[in-house]
């Protein structure tokens, strides 16, 4: 019987070793460039969210104004104009609500004794007695009357 050797030139595939070597690299590269691209995508959601939460909020912000013809310091004036405004709102819920005071600079200041009409000068007495109230008893000894029957 004859042994025949059979031998195989050219096509000998991978050792080993160099295949450890070859994972190895690929750990090492995969240990630093995940987090990278983590944190990458990470950032791109979050300015992409942000982005579409700049869009709504524009689209639902409404903003409503009144300017006064003249200066005025009368709550009973300022409430009745906060009034207005708020019923020009939709039925959406009105999250930040202010008065702002400009052009102060462009209008006379009120005086203490200025020419006012007489319902102005009577608004005026009955708020300085008001805030007298307030100072003496605290900021709920007076309310208005509709509150009252709210609370019911």
């Amino acid at each position: 019987m004859e042994r025949k050797t059979v031998r195989r030139s050219g096509n000998r595939g991978f050792t080993i070793i160099e295949l450890m070597i070859v994972v190895s690299i690929i750990g090492v590269l995969s240990t630093i460039a995940i987090p990278y691209y983590q944190k990458f995508t990470a950032r791109a959601r979050r300015s992409e969210m942000e982005l579409t939460m700049s869009k709504l909020r524009m689209q639902f912000i409404a903003t409503r104004q009144e300017t006064l013809a003249e200066p005025t310091d009368d709550g009973a004036q300022i409430y009745a104009v906060a009034r207005r405004l708020l019923g020009k709102v939709d039925d959406r819920p009105a999250r930040l609500t202010g008065v702002h005071a400009g052009d102060l600079g462009a209008r006379p200041q009120l005086g203490l004794f200025d020419q006012v009409q007489p319902a102005a000068r009577k608004r005026a007495r009955l708020n300085a007695s008001l805030d007298r109230i307030a100072d003496r008893f605290g900021p709920g000894a007076v309310v208005p009357a509709d509150l009252l029957a709210r609370k019911k």
